[in-house]
């Protein structure tokens, strides 16, 4: 099952009637549940005697069909469990970007999140005393203020009723061309990392020093009305920084992720189902507000992966115990400013990563104690659509791409981690487990309250 295939296929240029809203800030795909495969059969015809509407099977994955129909989906779960059917919402995740000047949206990055309460993450002052821009090459202008205001807009603006706001990327000048060169090679017996993402920029789209990533074509434009939209690109950048910090990795980004901002349990777990055995490392840079059901279909997925030996282990030979030897998961906090715990990134054995800028913790990060490590998440640098323009005609032009854009989130500060995992797999050779040891977990090292170990490029 994933979006864009079979009977349960999504209009990647639409919102309406594909994203709900829900009263604690989570959203899921209306007229659609997740059913355990062995009740499916009853659970269909219970839908169809109680809504009086055509439910169908539109696909299966991880022990759940998943079932669509007209009917009103939160009401079908507590009929269903009535009758002693576990079924469960199809919750959407959003890609984690946050808001930057003139992208026209007073919300957070989660439009379901809207009006409840974000503001400034309380781990803001007193910085941590080294720059963590200080090696960075491509450093800029550090991000200047809190993206979201003190009275956020309420649920029911323009992002939240219909996923349209301005893309908070802008243009970031070319590197030197020598930092371009080592960002292009691939090495064999390297890491695999799969983003599972919004795809990658096609070929003639796609900047030179992405030559060796494989992965599905994503375009700047999907709906066509000449803007760029909000999260094209997300997959192309984060692309650009694991070919940037770990240059040598097999990289291969996985389509999941509406160039609108949106993907769903279903989704992310079938992608998931395919990896085992396969990839050292996975980048989820996306999240929402969904239970952290160990039976929930990205749970089970995830659990696979870590129970399954990666490739370094399979290489390796090694008879360590088998959550030792699985894939890492490595996935972004979000951008909303709470300490609730959000999905994938608070699973059992995932690394969840929050932001930090120059002067500390970035205003729009994540925190909490289920927050494991944090990275440069602000003004980052990476490849972007080489050839893209849009409408705005202001000057500087905000929209005019030529290979490279800067932007802020914990979308960013999570393939940094990553990167730097899979180049302590490089160059050490142990086990990705064994990197997360001693880059996030070891103790003594440099730790920021509420967002774990500070990890530099």
């Amino acid at each position: 099952m994933s979006e864009g295939d079979g009977d349960g296929a999504l209009d990647p240029g639409s919102w309406e009637g594909r994203v709900a809203h829900g009263p604690d800030g989570s959203a899921h795909r209306p007229g659609r549940l997740l059913v355990p495969v062995g009740d499916v059969d009853r659970a269909l015809e219970l839908l169809r005697a109680l809504f009086g509407v055509d439910a169908r099977q539109s696909g299966a994955v991880a022990g759940h069909a998943v079932v669509d129909g007209g009917f009103d989906a939160p009401r079908a779960v507590t009929e269903l469990a009535a009758e002693g059917i576990a079924a469960r919402l199809d919750h959407v995740l959003f890609a984690d970007c946050a808001p930057g000047p003139g992208c026209g949206c007073g919300c957070p990055p989660h439009p379901s999140w809207c009006g409840r309460g974000a503001s400034a993450n309380p781990f803001s002052s007193n910085p941590f005393s080294s720059n963590p821009f200080s090696s960075n090459p491509f450093s800029s202008n550090p991000f200047s203020s809190n993206p979201f205001s003190s009275n956020p807009s309420p649920r029911g603006t323009p992002w939240a009723a219909t996923g349209r706001r301005r893309s908070s990327a802008r243009p970031a000048p070319d590197p030197a061309p020598e930092a371009v060169a080592r960002m292009s090679v691939t090495a064999d017996g390297s890491p695999v990392v799969a983003v599972l993402d919004t795809g990658v920029a096609g070929a003639a789209l796609r900047p030179a020093a992405l030559a060796a990533c494989d992965g599905d074509e994503e375009v700047p434009d999907a709906d066509l009305d000449a803007a760029l939209d909000p999260v094209a690109g997300h997959g192309t950048f984060i692309a650009g920084l694991l070919a940037r910090w770990a240059p040598g990795c097999r990289v291969r980004v996985v389509h999941v992720v509406q160039p609108l901002g949106d993907t769903d349990e279903s989704t992310v777990a079938a992608a998931l189902e395919q990896l085992p055995g396969t990839v050292d490392f996975v980048n989820l840079s996306f999240g929402g507000y969904a239970p952290l059901d160990p039976a929930g279909p990205v749970a089970v997925a995830v659990r696979a992966l870590q129970r399954t030996p990666c490739p370094a282990a399979q290489r390796s030979g090694s008879t360590a115990p088998l959550l030792e030897q699985g894939t890492v998961v490595v996935a972004s906090a979000g951008n909303d400013a709470t300490c609730r715990p959000t999905l994938p990134a608070a699973l059992p054995g995932v690394v969840g990563v929050g932001a930090i800028g120059p002067d500390g913790a970035a205003p729009f990060t994540n925190f909490g104690p289920w927050v494991r490590a944090c990275a440069p998440g602000v003004d980052v640098v990476s490849t972007f659509f080489t050839r893209f323009d849009g409408t705005d005609t202001a000057v500087p032009d905000p929209d005019r791409f030529t290979g490279w854009a800067r932007w802020s989130g914990t979308s960013f500060s999570a393939p940094t981690v990553v990167a730097r995992l899979a180049r302590t797999v490089q160059t050490e050779g142990c086990l990705p487990s064994e990197a997360v040891a001693r880059v996030v977990d070891a103790p003594g090292l440099g730790a920021w309250p509420g967002l774990g170990t500070v990890v530099n490029p």
